[in-house]
């Protein structure tokens, strides 16, 4: 059902959630009115994260975007500085099916999808609006399996395609919109993201969606969303092929090509 573009936005609201590791009786919070920081110490550092969601007549609240926050100190209101505070660069990884997520469409009996990044090469800190958002890596994936999911699979690409020498002592947060329950436990590398391959210690990961708007973590994800969909929609009506001089890999069930993408773009 097409969106009414009359209709407003939904109100969103900015919410840290966060764990003790043991019982309490008490949580201590302090601002600091210099920094603007607000600080909860009991906290375990690592369950603390920035959610921002709207609400849903029938469902629980909808999720727009969640990111660590990776301390027990943290900022409301404005998601930017937080962003620097945790962040050196933000990395987007999005993957377009042919079709649906379900395989009901096939090409010649594979499972297609393109896995599209873009990423902020600029450090945070020293950006300016508007901020440039550069391509990285898209590959076309394709597999006969019919229990086949290709977002693990496309992080995997576009994190191992990564310079990781270049990101020594640089911390790099990459936006995705999938496995939002399991973000925490892949951040803590308490879980593999893909197959037994935990994130690199410079990586976590932040949650975006593409069909959300008001904030640079959407932002970010809907240039991915937006380059995949242009891809697959040109291999729909020009034929599905092998680009040229393209690098083939075949990882498990799966059938891997890069695809270039050439423009950039600006937020």
């Amino acid at each position: 059902m097409a969106k009414n573009k009359g209709t407003p936005p939904k109100p969103r609201t900015e919410w840290v959630y966060g764990t003790t590791k043991d019982v309490v009786s008490e949580l201590t919070i302090s601002f600091d009115p210099a920094t603007g920081l607000f600080s909860i110490p009991q906290l375990d550092p690592t369950s603390v994260y920035n959610k921002v969601t709207h609400p849903r007549d029938t469902k629980e609240d909808k999720v727009v975007s969640s990111f660590p926050i990776g301390g027990n100190e943290f900022y409301l209101d404005d998601m930017w500085p937080q962003l620097v505070k945790n962040f050196d660069h933000l990395m987007a990884i999005d993957t377009n099916y042919y079709g649906d997520p379900g395989f009901r469409e096939r090409h010649n009996g594979y499972a297609i999808g393109v896995c599209s990044s873009y990423i902020i090469k600029k450090k945070l800190s020293e950006l300016e609006m508007p901020f440039p958002v550069e391509p990285h890596k898209a590959f076309l994936i394709a597999t006969k399996s019919d229990s086949s999911v290709f977002e693990p699979i496309g992080w995997h690409l576009a994190i191992t395609s990564l310079n990781h020498n270049l990101l020594k002592g640089k911390r790099l947060g990459i936006i995705v919109d999938h496995d939002l329950g399991k973000i925490p436990a892949f951040n803590n590398r308490e879980e593999s993201y893909f197959k037994n391959h935990l994130l690199p210690e410079h990586i976590k990961l932040l949650y975006g969606s593409s069909d959300k708007t008001g904030s640079i973590i959407n932002s970010i994800f809907k240039h991915c969303d937006s380059a995949g969909k242009s891809v697959m929609d040109h291999m729909k009506k020009h034929g599905f092929y092998v680009p040229k001089n393209s690098r083939q890999i075949h990882l498990d069930d799966f059938i891997i090509h890069d695809v270039h993408i050439t423009h950039n773009q600006h937020s």
